[in-house]
């Protein structure tokens, strides 16, 4: 009796260590936060560039959306440590005051007409000036010294939607100034170079093994270009529905895409690789591009297309439902229960 005590007090607990997770929102990337997780790909300078990132979760009302561009294209490396930039090295001011993605997100109203929302994410420096614009209405974030969401809320058709969102930056922001009060959650000390690795001129685009940190207590930083945004309706009606419904198809790119999730425009100064479209083709030509013209499809600063798969190369193992791990102890339990009667 006291064995099957013994078993079903730790189902307990593991039933309640697996409630117990919380959602991390603090613009990194936590594969065990997200239920839906697709590969990222874009097709630039003539080749498909893989390993970004598209992700998504629902907590309670709440739903979030993570984005990442691959590593291949473009990085939270700069300055001296640089990794594998075509120009030499990156320039983190130019770079963080040019950054941003625009999606155009759909979800369904209360008379179940799709209403699209415009949102345009554009980071700056860390803790100090992103913004986040909604149908052309922007809202900047509140300097501080901790990681404050810049967050705005806008109605159309009859929803009204609150988005906020941090960046990867702003996670190592916080990384690097740690409990140093005098860097009041700035880069402080990695405002000029990003955390040295032990990259070599032979490593390629996107390995991991490029952002290998050398300093252990750096080794959390994020070296990929994105951000984590929250999604939130009035009327805690989930803004993408259930997710499960999402899939490939659900995603597009361009000024023209219909996709539930759409990238319509990005921003990348500059991409890791030179490159432009062909306005003729679409198709992507290597080389870096002198300036972009009234026909030409897209600049060198974006991809000429990009693609989700599901799933991703390198999906985390699924974690078992609370009830399965309850019934997986209540069976072990009586079974042994059963084995000590007949023992007697």
């Amino acid at each position: 009796m006291k064995i099957s005590t013994r078993l079903l007090t730790s189902a307990a607990l593991l039933v309640s260590a697996s409630a117990a997770h919380a959602f991390s929102f603090d613009g990194k990337f936590d594969a065990s936060d997200y239920e839906r997780v697709f590969s990222v790909s874009y097709d630039h300078a003539g080749q498909t560039i893989g390993g970004g990132v598209l992700a998504l979760a629902t907590v309670g009302s709440d739903q979030y959306l993570y984005f990442a561009h691959p590593r291949g294209f473009h990085d939270t490396s700069y300055g001296d440590n640089s990794i594998n930039w075509f120009k030499g090295n990156e320039d983190l001011d130019k770079r963080m005051k040019s950054e941003h993605f625009t999606f155009d997100l759909t979800t369904q109203n209360n008379s179940s007409q799709a209403v699209v929302f415009e949102i345009k994410v554009d980071q700056q420096e860390p803790h100090k000036n992103n913004e986040l614009e909604i149908e052309g209405i922007s809202a900047t974030e509140i300097a501080g010294t901790v990681a404050t969401p810049v967050s705005n809320t806008h109605e159309k058709n009859g929803v009204t939607l609150t988005a906020s969102y941090l960046t990867t930056m702003d996670f190592n922001a916080n990384l690097v100034s740690g409990s140093n009060d005098s860097l009041d959650g700035s880069l402080g000390n990695f405002t000029a170079m990003s955390p040295e690795t032990n990259s070599d001129p032979n490593c390629t685009l996107a390995e991991d093994e490029c952002y290998v940190v050398t300093d252990p207590s750096l080794a959390g930083w994020v070296f990929d270009t994105g951000f984590e945004m929250k999604l939130s309706r009035n009327d805690n009606s989930l803004f993408f529905g259930e997710l499960s419904a999402i899939d490939e198809t659900s995603f597009s790119y361009g000024d023209n895409g219909t996709g539930t999730i759409n990238l319509s425009a990005l921003h990348a100064s500059k991409p890791k690789i030179a490159g432009q479209c062909d306005p003729t083709s679409g198709d992507s030509v290597a080389g870096e591009m002198s300036g972009k013209s009234a026909t030409s499809a897209k600049s060198d600063h974006e991809p000429c297309d990009a693609t989700v798969t599901m799933p991703p190369p390198s999906s985390p193992p699924g974690v078992p439902e609370p009830a399965t791990i309850m019934l997986l102890g209540v069976g072990i339990a009586g079974l042994l229960m059963r084995r000590r009667r007949r023992s007697v």
